[in-house]
């Protein structure tokens, strides 16, 4: 994709999975961006991963180092562990947040919904 896309707009483009995107976002402008090594670890539909090394995005010798991910049954996806899961379900049962920032600042554990 990224030759591709490339080629069509006559600049340098790159493709990487959402995992690894973070964890370059990460390393520019968060809290990555003061180290030279660290994991970037992603707990949304599933959980995912990238590694900054050296300040580099590692790929290893076969494009799949650092890669690791979940995945779910279709049974299983009720309670798998993603925040927006988390939200749809706190608004379902009646509870006022909007986002995932608002969640971060109003979380009350007794909200109904939560245990589940």
């Amino acid at each position: 994709m990224g030759p591709l896309l490339s080629t069509h707009f006559g600049l340098p483009v790159w493709a990487e999975n959402g995992v690894n995107t973070g964890a370059i976002g990460e390393q520019m402008l968060g809290v990555g961006h003061h180290v030279d090594n660290f994991a970037y670890l992603s707990f949304n539909h599933g959980f995912g991963g990238g590694i900054i090394m050296d300040w580099k995005l590692a790929h290893g010798a076969f494009g799949n180092a650092g890669e690791l991910s979940g995945m779910f049954a279709p049974d299983e996806m009720p309670n798998r562990p993603a925040l927006r899961s988390l939200l749809e379900t706190l608004q379902g049962k009646g509870v006022s947040v909007r986002t995932i920032a608002d969640l971060a600042e109003h979380f009350d554990p007794a909200w109904p919904g939560v245990a589940e």
